[in-house]
C-alpha cells in the first residue's frame, strides 16, 4: 500500500507540475508578440534566447529542462551561459524573447558566468528606452539561509524593466532548501 501511495502522490506531482508548465506556456502565447519572421530556417517557430547564470550547474541544468518544454510548445529555443553574452546592447536588438534562469552566489553575488552582464545591468547610465522590444521572464535560484536571497533575479528584474523590456511571467524565486525543482516545476 505504500508502494500504491507513493506512486500515486509521483502521479499528481507529475499532473501538477504539466499543467503549471501549460499554464506557463500558454501565458507566453497570450501576451507574447511573436516574431515569427525572425528566423529563416523555421519562420512557423518563435524564438527564445534562455540565458543562465549558474555557480554549481543547477540553472544550466534548469535552463536545459526549460529548453526541452520551450520546444514541446512549439517554440525554438537556444540556451546560452551568461558569460557568452557579451555585447548585450547589440545582441538584445536580435532578441525579442528572453528567459533568465540565474543563480545567486554567496551574500548575493552574481555567480561568476553571471558577473558581466550583472555589471552592465546595473549600470546606471543605460538609456531608459534600451529594451522595448525585449519580452522577458525571471527566474532564481537562492538559498534563504543567506541574508541576501536571490539578489540577483530581483535585480534582473526590476532593471530589465527599468530599461523598457516587458515583463510576461512574474519573477519565480527558488529556495535551495525548499528544493528548487518543485517550484521551478511550479514556476514553468
Amino acid at each position: 500500500t505504500s508502494s500504491t501511495t507513493a506512486a500515486t502522490s509521483a502521479t499528481t506531482s507529475s499532473t501538477k507540475a504539466r499543467v503549471c508548465t501549460e499554464k506557463f506556456f500558454q501565458n507566453i502565447v497570450n501576451t507574447y508578440t511573436f516574431h515569427r519572421d525572425d528566423d529563416a530556417d523555421d519562420p512557423t517557430k518563435p524564438r527564445m534566447l534562455i540565458l543562465y547564470g549558474s555557480q554549481t550547474g543547477t540553472a544550466e541544468e534548469f535552463s536545459q529542462t526549460f529548453a526541452g518544454e520551450a520546444k514541446r510548445f512549439g517554440f525554438k529555443p537556444k540556451v546560452m551561459d551568461l558569460v557568452d553574452f557579451d555585447n548585450p546592447e547589440e545582441r538584445f536588438q536580435n532578441e525579442k524573447l528572453v528567459i533568465f534562469i540565474v543563480a545567486t552566489y554567496g551574500e548575493g553575488e552574481p555567480t561568476d558566468n553571471a558577473r558581466d552582464f550583472f555589471e552592465w545591468i546595473r549600470n546606471e547610465n543605460l538609456p531608459k528606452d534600451l529594451l522595448p522590444n525585449v519580452q522577458y521572464s525571471v527566474f532564481g535560484l537562492g538559498n534563504k539561509q543567506y541574508k541576501i536571497f536571490n539578489a540577483v533575479a530581483r535585480i534582473f528584474d526590476k532593471r530589465l524593466e527599468q530599461l523598457g523590456a516587458k515583463r510576461i511571467f512574474e519573477k519565480g524565486e527558488g529556495d535551495a532548501d525548499d528544493k528548487y525543482v518543485q517550484l521551478f516545476l511550479y514556476f514553468f
